[in-house]
């Protein structure tokens, strides 16, 4: 009788990721709402910045410019909305982790005329 040991090996890979969603053309004063969803490697990111055109983006109630976040056991949510966009909104988008992770999309402001 032949003893044999068994061994299971379970190994689990945790991968840091960026997803970034929303809006990319938009009526020239309709709104503007990107979401950036980010899981950390063991914990999420605590903190994202949003970059337009590399310059960053804060909240600015007073130009209807809005930057939320909401942290989970998971994953960091952070929500921008501009509430009436402009020419100048246009642009990529780069939602940056504190863990250094990105995601980008562009975003195209248009006339609205034919």
């Amino acid at each position: 009788m032949a003893i044999s040991d068994e061994l299971n090996v379970i190994v689990c890979v945790c991968v840091a990721a960026v997803r970034i969603g929303g809006t990319e053309y938009v009526e020239r004063g309709e709104p503007i709402q990107l979401r950036c969803n980010a899981s950390g490697k063991y914990d999420p990111p605590h903190d994202v910045e949003w970059l337009r055109n590399e310059s960053p983006v804060r909240s600015d109630p007073s130009s209807g410019v809005l930057v939320a976040k909401k942290i989970d056991a998971k994953y960091l949510l952070s929500v921008l909305t501009i509430k009436h966009s402009r020419f100048s909104d246009a642009g990529e988008y780069v939602c940056i982790t504190s863990n250094q992770d990105t995601a980008s999309v562009m975003v195209h402001v248009l006339s609205g005329m034919c």
